[in-house]
């Protein structure tokens, strides 16, 4: 419904949806689409470029601070109690920058788009 508020779940909400996941017929799949993640944001960047190749003649720097968006989605696996592995992929986009590089001193406007993938694989303690 438009104008309402998503609801944000507690831990104790999670803890008894994990509960009743482990507790079906296919407890592991079920835990496991319990935790499906997908999240989306707002990232900040600062990008340092210097271009400087000896004896061609072309020089040239460009320094900026940037913002841009980021979507990612990932999975968590609760395989022993306390213990979680998880797998989340995002991608971050922050853009275009431009510059001038300098070529026999004559400077040559240049633009680079910065974009980001990434991979994170990993292993949860939880202490509670």
């Amino acid at each position: 419904m438009i104008g309402k508020r998503a609801k944000i779940l507690s831990l104790a909400h999670v803890e008894d949806l994990q509960f009743f996941a482990s507790h079906t017929r296919h407890s592991i799949r079920n835990q496991v689409i319990v935790l499906l993640s997908l999240k989306a944001g707002l990232r900040a960047a600062w990008a340092h470029t210097i271009t400087n190749f000896s004896g061609a003649g072309i020089a040239g720097q460009t320094s900026n601070s940037t913002t841009g968006w980021t979507i990612g989605g990932g999975v968590d696996w609760m395989f022993a109690p306390h213990w979680s592995a998880f797998l989340e992929g995002n991608y971050m986009d922050f853009g275009s920058n431009s510059g001038n590089v300098t070529i026999n001193a004559v400077p040559v406007p240049v633009t680079a788009k910065a974009t980001e993938s990434n991979v994170l694989v990993g292993v949860n303690y939880h202490f509670f």
